[in-house]
């Protein structure tokens, strides 16, 4: 079982196939995703969250400038 959802599970969420319309709904509705090429990937465990309203935490950055 993969991490990411699968091109049928984007197409039922953003209504289109194409990933440079997946991805402006994906925009829209603040769900994250990877650029590859010409897929996009969604991890399910962000797909759940925007489905039921819950906040979708995003890793952040490491802050560089603190390395010393």
């Amino acid at each position: 079982m993969s991490e990411f959802a699968e091109d049928d599970d984007l197409f039922a969420i953003t209504g289109y196939r194409r990933a440079t319309e997946q991805r402006k709904v994906l925009d829209e509705e603040g769900i994250p995703y990877k650029p590859r090429g010409t897929k996009t990937l969604v991890l399910k465990i962000h797909v759940r969250a925007w489905f039921e309203g819950a906040p979708i935490r995003r890793h952040a950055e490491p802050n560089m400038g603190a390395i010393t």
